[in-house]
């Protein structure tokens, strides 16, 4: 494992690293994120990968790799058969989406691609739902936090029901119409093994902050059901009839209080490798 996140490297390093990489073999993970790699240095990474057999993860969140780089990068290392997670957060993938489907076709190692804030439109979300009928390996894709709407959003969603590896489709903080809800929940029907993630990263962090105070989903859940049988009581002693000869006293039993301590929202970054 190397990581060299946030270390100012740029394209010059980023093509020693091609080198080094195809007369490496061992190397398993390569966390390259939060550097100056640019266009040039994604070509050269590209080749560098297409020529490895050790490599399974490949991290290149928030460089500076912009739709020709991002293809140059694909291109040489379609036919790799190893590489089993890519990070590309905050790369510009934009209108080029061709060059990511092109990927996905050829490519059949690939399980876990992160294309969240690639600026992927409608026009690049479209032949990437298609491609992915043509692959048997992505089970984890992310397109969070990008511009396209309900036509690539429904594109993508009519191509997962043909798709028989995806399990986790992440695509938070996307804005899309009511219109797109019903076909979400068909395409859950229809797969019942496909997860959808649609909760922000605030709500997420909550979330998680309950979890660790103690609260959880099932203690959260016991709560609620606590306070659905106090109001079911509740309801049912004011519907019982008044009886005038017999005067009743109720004791109402203290109720439990659950409290969860949280902070305010914060935006919580996975990284996938």
């Amino acid at each position: 494992i190397l990581i060299l996140k946030d270390n100012r490297l740029g394209d010059h390093e980023a093509q020693l690293f091609s080198e080094g990489l195809r007369q490496n073999s061992s190397l398993q993970v390569l966390d390259l994120s939060y550097n100056s790699i640019g266009d040039i240095g994604a070509i050269a990474l590209g080749a560098g990968v297409g020529g490895n057999d050790g490599l399974k993860e490949l991290n290149l969140a928030r460089n500076c790799i912009r739709p020709k780089g991002v293809a140059g990068l694909l291109n040489g290392m379609k036919d790799n058969g190893v590489l089993t997670t890519l990070n590309l957060e905050a790369s510009g993938v934009g209108d080029a989406g061709q060059a990511v489907a092109s990927f996905l076709v050829k490519n059949s190692a690939i399980q876990t691609l992160n294309l969240r804030r690639t600026r992927l439109s409608d026009a690049s979300l479209v032949p990437i739902a298609r491609a992915l009928e043509q692959n048997y390996s992505v089970q984890t894709l992310d397109i969070s936090d990008n511009p396209f709407s309900n036509p690539g959003a429904l594109a993508l969603f009519k191509s997962l029901l043909q798709s028989n590896s995806m399990t986790r489709l992440i695509m938070r903080n996307v804005k899309l119409t009511k219109e797109a809800r019903p076909k979400i929940d068909e395409l859950l029907a229809e797969k019942p093994d496909l997860s959808i993630v649609e909760i922000s990263d605030a709500d997420e962090m909550i979330a998680e902050k309950e979890i660790k105070n103690g609260m959880g989903v099932a203690a959260a859940a016991a709560a609620m059901a606590a306070a659905a049988l106090e109001a079911a009581e509740a309801q049912r002693l004011a519907e019982m009839p008044i009886l005038p000869a017999v005067e009743v006293k109720l004791q109402k039993e203290p109720s439990i209080v659950i409290t969860a301590e949280g902070e305010g929202d914060a935006g919580l970054a996975a990284r996938e490798e």
